[in-house]
């Protein structure tokens, strides 16, 4: 548990927060604000399709679905 408004408490969710939101303000550039969400789920849905390191160079949908994910369409 932590306290509310404290994000030094979390710092796991913080650093995946700025993992997401990142990319997300890159893609965002000269674009209208009210793409953000959909910015923010492509980012999210980028992440989990690439390599990790922390996870012996799997992707997170390999670890979570048992099955390599179909990146033909990007």
């Amino acid at each position: 548990m932590t306290a509310p408004y404290s994000p030094s408490q979390n710092g796991i969710a913080e650093r995946m927060n700025r993992t997401i939101v990142e990319p997300t303000r890159a893609m965002l550039r000269g674009l209208p604000e009210f793409l953000w969400e959909y910015t923010v789920n492509h980012s999210s849905y980028l992440h989990n399709r690439t390599y990790t390191r922390a996870l012996n160079n799997k992707t997170p949908y390999k670890m979570r679905f048992k099955k390599k994910p179909n990146v033909s369409h990007l």
